[in-house]
């Protein structure tokens, strides 16, 4: 079943590591950057809107690299945020990205690092093939572990 499933959601897996390999300074500036800000200012919609993308793509890739998800759900994140401050015009405050925000960094860390002992050790070959400019990109990703900072 796991052989099938990783055939079945291919294409996906190379989107979204794509996406990861190309943004990773941005998605960690991000993470890094709206934990600890004053908790009673609400997200803007380009925060919300990143926020969003990054939180997506950091669980697509869990689920398909078969890393465990022990984040709480979006709809539970906004559903808490909302029921916490009562505010119709901000659908998020940085108080609730400084509580998401460190576990997606930990997630985001043992993403990049399952995906790339896969693209560049145990599928090298395959990875070297058909997509050299990925495999190269999980190279040059080497030196990003728990404890980089993006500033």
């Amino acid at each position: 079943m796991a052989f099938y499933f990783k055939e079945k959601y291919h294409n996906e897996f190379v989107s979204n590591l794509r996406a990861l390999f190309v943004h990773w300074q941005h998605y960690l500036e991000f993470i890094q950057g709206y934990q600890h800000l004053d908790c009673f200012l609400g997200a803007e919609p380009d925060e919300e809107l990143l926020f969003i993308h990054i939180y997506q793509t950091l669980y697509t890739l869990s689920q398909l690299l078969a890393l465990d998800w022990d984040i709480e759900s979006l709809s539970d994140i906004f559903k808490k945020d909302q029921e916490t401050w009562k505010d119709f015009y901000y659908l998020l405050h940085y108080q609730t990205f400084t509580n998401v925000l460190p576990s997606l960094e930990t997630k985001f860390f043992e993403i990049i690092e399952k995906a790339r002992d896969r693209v560049t050790i145990k599928e090298k070959e395959y990875w070297k093939r058909t997509n050299l400019i990925l495999y190269r990109m999980a190279q040059k990703l080497d030196y990003l572990k728990p404890g980089y900072t993006s500033y």
